[in-house]
């Protein structure tokens, strides 16, 4: 009777780590307050954000993409980060979709004092720019 109950008790534990959920996962404020973005990791591990809010009524589509026919796709669950997968404590290797420029950016994703940190980049981590957003309650 014991060895099962010890069995199921230590399968329990340590499945309890696959279930956490990374502290990265939840909704997220840009810095000027002008859109929010739902992050989560997919079952490959990646992470993946989907525009949740966007503060100007009047963007309510991709209408900024250099793909013509992807300019009449609603702006609010668009997916504008795929592929980052966990590397130490920062995400890397995926790309970041601006959809106010139309243009897509490698980057690096991190926590900082419970802030999210956002650099995108064309090439070289050096020449980009950096965002910050907090996370929504």
């Amino acid at each position: 009777m014991r060895l099962p109950l010890m069995f199921l008790t230590v399968l329990l534990l340590c499945s309890s780590q696959s279930w956490a959920a990374d502290p990265i996962e939840g909704e997220w404020l840009k810095g000027d307050g002008s859109a929010r973005i739902k992050i989560k990791v997919n079952d490959k591990g990646q992470l993946t954000g989907a525009l949740s809010y966007v503060r100007d009524p009047k963007r309510r589509h991709d209408s900024n993409n250099p793909d013509v026919s992807k300019r009449k796709r609603p702006l609010l669950g668009l997916v504008i980060i795929r592929g980052f997968t966990k590397k130490g404590k920062m995400w890397q290797g995926g790309t970041v979709y601006d959809s106010s420029s139309g243009k897509t950016y490698q980057g690096k994703i991190w926590l900082d004092q419970g802030k999210l940190i956002m650099r995108g980049y064309i090439g070289v981590s050096l020449i980009g720019r950096t965002s910050s957003w907090t996370r929504h309650k």
